[in-house]
């Protein structure tokens, strides 16, 4: 699995790339990668792009994730908005979305890119 982390050509948002599937556990390492990032830039928008990734995680691991790893980090923002683009019909994220939500957070789920982005900058 591979990850691309930057800073988006308009300054708007962080953008994560990530080829290849992953858990939770090793998606915390690209999180606090891109929040140190954020944080440096003053960007608290992150567009995780996912079409070429699955979420292998079991669902213990995922509620984990959400509820435990992204809110005991100190270097997660958790005001941060996060839109994360995947493929049709992969539905491999859903329970991240869901946990995310119901922990506080602010996640949402596109298929298509610029909803993703407009969501990311209102």
């Amino acid at each position: 699995m591979k990850c691309t982390i930057k800073l988006s050509e308009n300054e708007d948002y962080i953008l994560l790339r990530i080829d290849g599937d992953f858990t939770s556990k090793g998606m915390m390492e690209w999180v606090i990668e891109s929040h140190t990032l954020g944080r440096e830039k003053g960007v608290r928008s992150y567009l995780v792009d996912v079409r070429n990734a699955r979420n292998i995680d079991s669902a213990f691991g995922k509620h984990e994730f959400a509820y435990s790893d992204m809110k005991k980090t100190d270097t997660v923002d958790r005001n941060a908005r996060v839109a994360g683009l995947i493929r049709s019909n992969d539905d491999s994220h859903d329970f991240v979305e869901l946990a995310s939500n119901n922990a506080g957070m602010n996640m949402k789920l596109f298929t298509d890119i610029d909803q993703a982005i407009d969501f990311l900058i209102k």
